[in-house]
């Protein structure tokens, strides 16, 4: 199964009221959907890019040299927002032999599905993190950066306006 591109999810309660609205499909454009790499090719990717990857401390101590084993990682398959066109990517979490400076005990990586190519690396970490990154290591966006605040200005704009037609129905009701 590949990954959710837009949706419309409407929740409501026992009552039939609507709870929630949540509709993503006015907002993005669907990209590029070819998948030419595997989960496994992702895993091999983000695991021999780590090599590459580090980490400032507020302390300028610089933290390279993570070991992960395969076995202790996990790729999903997801989409992500670039300029409002949603493309797949693979989400993969990478388990750390031991936690490192900072509390960072794993890294997670970004790899887009049709390249290959690696789009972000952020640190998971517990707790408070005495850490300066930047995770867009390859210039080319963060996966989950894109277009976060759009989404929740529609999601705001339509629930008002279905607020606005339940109040107007109610109010019509009544009035007969």
């Amino acid at each position: 199964m590949g990954p959710d591109y837009t949706k419309l999810e409407i929740s409501v309660n026992t009552k039939g009221t609507i709870i929630s609205v949540y509709d993503t499909r006015a907002l993005y454009t669907i990209g590029d959907t070819s998948i030419n790499i595997s989960k496994e090719q992702a895993i091999d990717i983000a695991i021999e890019n780590l090599k590459n990857y580090s980490y400032d401390l507020f302390d300028g101590t610089v933290v390279t040299d993570f070991r992960v084993s395969r076995e202790n990682v996990v790729a999903k398959l997801v989409t992500s927002p670039v300029s409002y066109e949603l493309r797949p990517y693979w989400d993969v979490r990478m388990m750390l032999d031991e936690v490192y400076p900072g509390n960072v005990h794993g890294i997670a990586v970004g790899i887009w599905a049709n390249t290959g190519e690696f789009s972000t690396y952020s640190n998971m970490a517990y707790g408070g993190t005495d850490i300066i990154e930047d995770n867009d290591s390859s210039g080319t966006g963060s996966p989950s950066s894109s277009g976060t605040t759009l989404v929740f200005v529609a999601v705001a704009i339509v629930a008002i306006t279905v607020a606005s037609l339940a109040i107007g129905l109610v109010a019509k009701k009544r009035h007969r």
